[in-house]
């Protein structure tokens, strides 16, 4: 699955991305850290982010090869741990 590192939703919209555990040079290597993407632009960069309670966002998880391993959106899990749980109208 093709995977941009930054995109827009279908109307356009900013979406946001929670890179986990990421190998982090600045440009001295500064260890695993947690990356939080809106739009184009690294919104945070921690030792741990988490999502809060009421946190409301389109969510792209990204495994360690920067694959998409969840996807939430529009209030619903669409894809878990790489299986989509969501499906297209035409889609079985």
């Amino acid at each position: 699955m093709d995977c941009p590192m930054f995109a827009t939703g279908d109307k356009g919209e900013k979406m946001i991305k929670l890179l986990k555990n990421a190998e982090v040079y600045t440009p001295e290597y500064i260890g695993k850290k947690d990356i939080l993407i809106a739009g184009s632009k690294v919104a945070k960069i921690e030792d741990s982010i988490d999502i809060e309670v009421g946190f409301d966002a389109d969510l792209v998880i990204l495994d360690e090869e920067l694959n998409i391993d969840s996807v939430l959106a529009l209030g619903r899990v669409m894809v878990e741990n790489k299986i989509p749980i969501v499906k297209g109208t035409f889609e079985k």
